[in-house]
């Protein structure tokens, strides 16, 4: 699974490349954005989608600076935040099928933590790439608040092919530069096999640039998250010692 993730100013990059816009990054997005190396369920994030204007009829590629990680449609009655979809489950789950099908976003993050068990305390890794940031596949639904519409999302998962394979057994989806286009298109899909094919064939090969390594214990208080806009949350720790 994905149940934490990391993301900073690194996200200015990828969005560059994503939407190819003009002008630099930091000049149009939120002024009050802050990074977040430890984004927990229900947190906002950032993703990227394309629909197709209704004025013009022309895709537009799109920023949602403050997605919720909750996939929460009106009629969804569990309580349990929402935030993997696996991907063996994506063409057959009432929940995910609409999405899949129509919705589909990326959801750029430094990386990911998972958590194996030593010496009977959850220790947890970050696991990342060489490049600069990752492109994790999502779908989401807009749902209506208050005076006006949110987004959530939820991460794709499948069978862990990387470094997390030694410390759990699911891993994000990931996309390759290559299928950014391809699986952003607002159109429905016409043959959603094909879809899930080229999303697990870009995984695999994003899997073979990933690796891990443990960071501290602060990672673990996801309620008082006193750190989470501090890079030191990544900085790998020493197991022979105590973590901090």
């Amino acid at each position: 699974m994905c149940g934490r993730f990391a993301i900073d100013g690194k996200v200015n990059e990828a969005i560059s490349e994503y939407v190819h816009a003009g002008g630099k990054p930091q000049d149009w997005r939120p002024s009050d954005w802050a990074p977040n190396y430890n984004v927990a369920p229900t947190d906002p994030s950032v993703i990227i989608r394309d629909r197709i204007d209704d004025s013009s009829g022309e895709i537009r590629r799109e920023v949602d600076w403050d997605a919720i990680w909750d996939f929460r449609p009106p009629w969804l009655k569990t309580p349990a935040p929402q935030i993997n979809a696996r991907i063996e489950n994506l063409t057959s789950s009432n929940l995910w099928k609409k999405a899949f099908i129509g919705r589909r976003a990326i959801v750029p993050m430094l990386g990911y933590y998972e958590w194996k068990t030593i010496a009977g305390k959850k220790q947890p890794y970050f696991i990342h790439s060489d490049a600069d940031f990752l492109s994790a596949a999502g779908i989401y639904v807009p749902v209506e608040s208050g005076d006006g519409w949110e987004v959530r999302f939820a991460i794709i998962t499948r069978e862990a092919r990387d470094a997390s394979g030694e410390i759990h057994d699911r891993m994000p989806a990931f996309l390759t530069r290559e299928s950014w286009d391809t699986w952003l298109a607002p159109d429905d899909l016409s043959d959603p096999a094909d879809a899930l094919e080229m999303l697990k064939a870009s995984s695999e090969q994003v899997a073979t640039s990933i690796t891990a390594y443990p960071v501290g214990m602060a990672i673990n208080n996801v309620r008082a998250r006193p750190e989470w806009d501090d890079p030191d949350l990544l900085e790998p720790v020493d197991l022979d010692t105590p973590s901090r």
